[in-house]
């Protein structure tokens, strides 16, 4: 059963056995999926395509040694980058005709709970259509999500889109994104605008799209993914500023040139950075964003003050 969904005003497809209920494996999609009855998309205008299958474990008729052989990356496979995943390790790989994207979580210490704990999804090399399998495990949602994620990313870059890690606030029909790593206080300081501006509503908490339309203006959409805030919004709004969060003594914040903000911005945006072509297309957008939303360095304190800063300063620019 094929599904289809739009997200930052991109189409993408999911395929599962009808046997499968996607929306209690991935709820937050409900939002951002188009009506059965509506004329699907043709392949060529997918974003992308994942399918997900079911195999014998779960009433499917594929084995798990055939889910082995398509999955898992051959012995020829190239190791292209290895980093940590929330409480999981991931490494993608790279054959002459595919990517192989794997999961584990960390408690793994054989090669036979390697095999049985580990998630896979194997692309063509473009990344325009994924296989995964899933698993008797309460985790298939979380990793499914992630594999989503990494799809939308890698395929957006291209089309003037970026996937990116912030907390975004709408207030009369214009976004404010505020960037920061882990921990900064992004959700703190956005949580400070709903508390003290009238009229801010949160649009995403966690990993918000951003996109140059065809016309030429930054536009920044809610996901179906927010990090550990359910906060689900299928919806845009121009993108009127952009702020990085530095944690500080004090409440100071900056307007910046041109390539300082190339600089706030790329470290924040999804991508593989080994693939050339994707990591060139993502830089192309980034300088594009740069160039048309007013960027700001915000160091400061948690607090009303540092909020009504940044409000202050980066409404009054527009």
């Amino acid at each position: 059963m094929k599904h289809s969904f739009r997200v930052g005003n991109h189409i993408f497809s999911i395929d599962v056995p009808a046997s499968l209920d996607l929306f209690s494996l991935l709820p937050s999609l409900q939002r951002f999926a188009l009506p059965f009855n509506q004329e699907a998309p043709s392949e060529e205008n997918l974003l992308f395509s994942l399918s997900i299958v079911a195999d014998e474990m779960l009433g499917g008729s594929m084995t798990r040694e055939q889910r082995l052989q398509i999955s898992v990356p051959p012995k020829e496979a190239e190791e292209v980058l290895t980093f940590d995943w929330d409480d999981a390790d991931c490494t993608i790989s790279k054959t002459n005709t595919h990517y192989y994207i794997q999961t584990s979580p960390h408690r793994v210490t054989s090669s036979v709970e390697e095999i049985d704990s580990t998630w896979y999804i194997r692309t063509d090399l473009d990344f325009k259509h994924g296989t995964t399998f899933l698993k008797k495990d309460e985790r298939n949602g979380f990793v499914m999500n992630n594999f989503l994620m990494m799809l939308y990313a890698f395929n957006g870059a291209s089309k003037d889109t970026l996937l990116m890690h912030a907390s975004v606030i709408e207030m009369n029909g214009e976004g404010y994104m505020f960037l920061g790593k882990s921990g900064t206080g992004k959700s703190t300081h956005t949580a400070l605008w709903l508390r003290h501006f009238p009229g801010a509503l949160r649009l995403n908490d966690d990993n918000p799209v951003v996109r140059i339309s065809p016309d030429g203006q930054p536009l920044v959409y809610g996901s179906p993914w927010s990090g550990k805030t359910p906060c689900y919004r299928n919806a845009q709004v121009s993108l009127k500023g952009i702020v990085r969060l530095h944690q500080a003594p004090y409440n100071k914040i900056q307007r910046e040139m041109t390539v300082p903000s190339f600089a706030s911005i790329l470290p924040s945006c999804s991508i593989l950075k080994q693939d050339k072509k994707l990591y060139d297309a993502l830089c192309n957008v980034v300088g594009k964003v740069a160039q048309l939303v007013p960027t700001y360095h915000l160091e400061c304190l948690p607090d009303e003050e540092a909020a009504r800063l940044s409000y202050e300063t980066i409404t009054k620019a527009n």
